[in-house]
């Protein structure tokens, strides 16, 4: 042979051999024998019990039967399945009715520990192993008088006695509208491998459920926190039916959790999730697509499932569990419908169409199975609830996207809300900057205006009350004087001229005080300052008022001349210091003195003028400078003032950098006094 090949052809020698050690012999499974030597599956794996059964109708045949050879001839049915409708001999196998079911299971090993997991049995059932009773479920008997269904799915463990084991089982059925062994979930092997492999299967339904509760919970949830997602109260309505079928069927785990339920209710339960389920799914299809659901249908669907229900509930299950195809036709009918529904909403281009649709077509083929399984057509594992979970996620993802979107349109809005709230906050922040300066001046407007007519008040006032007296006297006298003048004689007429003289010249002085009043007040007067010696402006100031001083006896006391200068305005100065030497005269008391002094400090010249008069009262004191409390009057004898002169004077006195006060307690006579700048070279 070619060395070139001598290598190939030893590989293939070596393969060949180990693929002859390595081959095992399947088990073979016929006529009531499972063959089970010469493999290692049952090691390993637990074996399923599908496969001809020896079969015994209308008997229940105990372990002694068979032991004693007293058995009829066996029929042979292939499990797991009903036997409705079954022929064995010549007879078709009713509903109703009790058989033995037979297996005879061949190992090349004696185990120390076998198991054999069973699933429900319709109805109820008793199972023998080697002659012993291993399980029972219900009460198995010939009529229904004498037998109860009732389920007991689990893992059961016995200890074989030869290599040969038998498995018998009892079976009666005459509350349900098939019977026999009908779930293909029977397990059988070591008792370790059949209890992990059930733990497996129980672990997967258990999950399924936790899932279909939790999504219930949440959106039950959901609903309650915003009625704005109503068709969320649905979908966890037919969360809540899934998990309660998947509590129902196969591992049957609310047995775990209500060991005593009855089996009535268990059933209702699984037939339950079938209308219910349809109903609140078809009712969540309304809502979330309710441009292209019609509303005929809705309502037809809605009435029949009703009706399914309320049949459920009012009958027992031999009855109700007949219409089993009524119930699958409701379903499959309203699956069709909501395919041709979700392809309109694609059609329409609804937002999410697409995943929608996909979603549901897995869903829906998911139930077809579950259907297919409730007719013992196919065999399978939580068909629903695995295909609603794949529904849910891509609905999760659907509203995510969509409420992602929203939040991006949210984000959106709100910072455009913000432009406009900062642009608002602009507008009435300038229009309360407008305002609140448009209110200044109009407080300044109002002052202005209350100044003016406080001004006006004080105008007339004077006018009415202070010129009044002086124009009246020189008007009633000069008018006695015209009437009765052939009787005055020389000395008479001079005191009536004298006094006409005086009234005459207090009106003057009044109105030469309200004129530069009204010009201060206008704001047309400035004061234009200069060098000004204080002593020559007093003493030419007295020479004008000296007639008034010596009709009253009134002497002045001056300083001594020392150069004295301020830096004012003279005019201004010598209004003020005529309105002081003036009241000074005019309250002091008669034969009396009126002082004045000049000292200084550092930067002011200080020049007081003293009466001694009645002196000025405490409480008056503080409304001598200020016309709009001028309720408090100076009073002498016979002398009353206005106060005038002396707001003129306190305002010349500060157009000029001064201040000006009073000094005085009542009874003691007054004090004034300016202090004005100090002229420097």
């Amino acid at each position: 042979m070619n060395k070139r090949y001598r290598k190939y052809w030893g590989c293939f020698l070596v393969a060949s051999l180990v693929a002859i050690q390595t081959m095992e012999a399947t088990p073979v499974f016929e006529r009531g024998v499972l063959d089970l030597r010469g493999t290692q599956e049952a090691r390993w794996n637990p074996i399923s019990l599908e496969g001809e059964w020896e079969f015994y109708w209308d008997a229940l045949l105990d372990p002694k039967v068979f032991k004693d050879s007293a058995a009829p001839a066996p029929a042979y049915i292939h499990v797991p399945g009903n036997w409705n409708g079954r022929m064995v001999a010549i007879d078709t196998l009713r509903a109703t009715g009790c058989a033995t079911y037979r297996l005879m299971v061949r190992t090349d090993s004696l185990y120390p520990r076998m198991a054999i997991y069973l699933a429900s049995l319709g109805t109820a059932a008793k199972v023998y192993i080697d002659g012993n009773l291993l399980m029972e479920a219900g009460k198995v008997g010939t009529s229904p008088e004498n037998s109860e269904p009732g389920y007991r799915p689990g893992v059961f463990g016995f200890t074989p006695r030869s290599k040969e084991i038998e498995i018998i089982i009892q079976i009666s059925n005459f509350d349900y509208a098939r019977g026999g062994f009908w779930y293909n979930h029977t397990l059988f092997g070591i008792e370790e491998t059949v209890r992990e492999k059930h733990a497996d299967r129980a672990n997967v339904a258990a999950l399924l459920v936790g899932a279909m509760l939790f999504f219930a919970v949440y959106m039950l949830l959901l609903y309650i926190q915003s009625t704005k997602f109503n068709y969320s109260i649905y979908i966890g309505l037919v969360c809540f039916f899934i998990a309660l079928r998947t509590l129902a069927v196969n591992e049957t785990l609310i047995l775990n959790f209500i060991p005593n339920l009855p089996w009535e209710w268990l059933i209702k339960f699984e037939y339950l999730s079938m209308p219910g389920g349809t109903l609140a799914f078809m009712i969540f299809m309304a809502h979330f697509l309710k441009n292209e659901f019609n509303a005929v249908i809705r309502n037809v669907y809605t009435v029949a499932g009703g009706l399914l229900i309320l049949i459920l509930f009012v009958t027992p299950a031999r009855i109700y569990t007949h219409l089993l195809v009524v119930f699958q036709a409701h379903m499959f009918t309203m699956i069709l419908y909501m395919i041709y529904v979700s392809l309109r909403a694609l059609r329409n281009r609804r937002e999410g169409a697409m995943v929608f649709f996909i979603a549901f077509i897995i869903l829906a083929a998911a139930i077809t199975l579950d259907l297919l399984f409730t007719g013992e057509y196919i065999q399978s594992n939580y068909p629903t609830a695995g295909g609603f979970v794949v529904f849910i996620i891509a609905m999760a993802q659907m509203l995510s996207a969509r409420y992602s979107r929203l939040f991006q349109k949210s984000e959106r809005l709100t910072h455009h809300l913000e432009i406009l709230n900062n642009q608002l906050e602009t507008r009435v922040e300038e229009r309360t900057r407008k305002i609140v300066d448009q209110n200044k001046q109009l407080q300044e407007k109002n002052e202005e205006i209350e100044k003016v007519n406080d001004t006006k008040d004080m105008f007339f006032a004077i006018l009415a009350h202070d010129l009044r007296n002086p124009v009246g006297a020189i008007h009633q006298l000069t008018e006695i004087m015209e009437e009765q003048f052939g009787l005055f004689n020389e000395k008479e007429i001079f005191r009536n001229i004298r006094q006409i003289r005086k009234s005459s010249g207090e009106t003057f002085a009044l109105l030469e005080n309200l004129l530069q009043w009204a010009l201060l007040q206008k704001g047309t007067l400035r004061a234009k300052p200069k060098r000004v010696e204080l002593l020559p402006l007093v003493e030419r100031t007295f020479s004008l008022l000296e007639a008034s001083a010596l009709q009253k006896g009134i002497s002045l006391m001056l300083p001594e001349y020392e150069g004295r200068a301020v830096y004012a305005d003279e005019e201004m100065i010598t209004l003020v210091v005529r309105n002081l030497l003036h009241n000074a005269i005019k309250f002091s008391s008669d034969s009396s003195e009126v002082q004045v002094r000049i000292s200084s400090d550092d930067e002011n010249w200080k020049l007081s003028v003293t009466d001694f008069g009645i002196g000025i009262r405490k409480e008056d004191q503080p409304f001598l400078f200020n016309l709009k409390d001028k309720k408090h009057t100076i009073k002498g004898k016979g002398q009353q003032g206005t106060g005038l002169g002396l707001v003129l004077c306190r305002d010349f006195i500060q157009l000029n950098n001064g201040t000006m006060g009073v000094v005085s307690e009542e009874g003691m006579g007054a004090t004034f006094y300016i202090c004005l700048p100090k002229f420097v070279d």
